[in-house]
C-alpha cells in the first residue's frame, strides 16, 4: 500500500499514517509486484467462476473490412468512432481532473487527426 507516492509502514494503521485526524479525503495507492512468492506453498489457489465474454457489437453489415474474423474496428478505423473519441475525452479528463481542459485537449486531438487524415 502506497501513502502520498510511498510504500507505507506495514506496522502503522490508517489512523496512524494520516497526520490530520479531521481530514476528508484519503488517497492511497497499491502496488503490485509481479513474481511474487506466496507465504505458503500448502495454500489452496482461488479458483474463479468463468466469465462470459458478451459477443462484439459490429457495424451495419457485420463485418469491418470485408473479414468474416474481424471483431469490430481497429487500426485507423477505431479513430473513425464517436466511442473513442468520448474514451479519450473520459480519459484525459479523469487524469487531469479538469472537464473544460479535458474536453479542450480531445477537441484539439480530433481536430489534429481529422485534419490529416487520409
Amino acid at each position: 500500500m502506497l501513502w502520498k507516492k510511498k510504500p507505507a509502514v506495514d506496522s502503522k494503521t490508517v489512523a496512524e499514517l494520516i497526520e490530520d485526524p479531521s481530514a476528508k479525503d484519503a488517497e492511497f495507492s497499491i502496488m503490485l509486484l509481479p513474481g511474487a512468492a506466496t507465504s505458503s506453498p500448502a495454500q489452496t489457489p482461488v479458483s474463479t467462476p468463468p466469465v462470459e465474454v458478451p459477443p462484439p457489437v459490429l457495424p451495419a453489415g457485420g463485418n469491418v473490412g470485408g473479414s468474416a474474423a474481424a471483431q469490430g474496428p481497429s487500426g485507423t478505423g477505431v479513430l473513425r468512432t464517436e466511442e473513442f473519441w468520448g474514451d479519450l475525452k473520459g480519459f484525459l479528463t479523469q487524469r487531469l481532473r479538469d472537464d473544460a481542459e479535458g474536453e479542450r485537449l480531445a477537441g484539439m486531438f480530433r481536430g489534429a487527426w481529422e485534419g490529416n487524415k487520409q
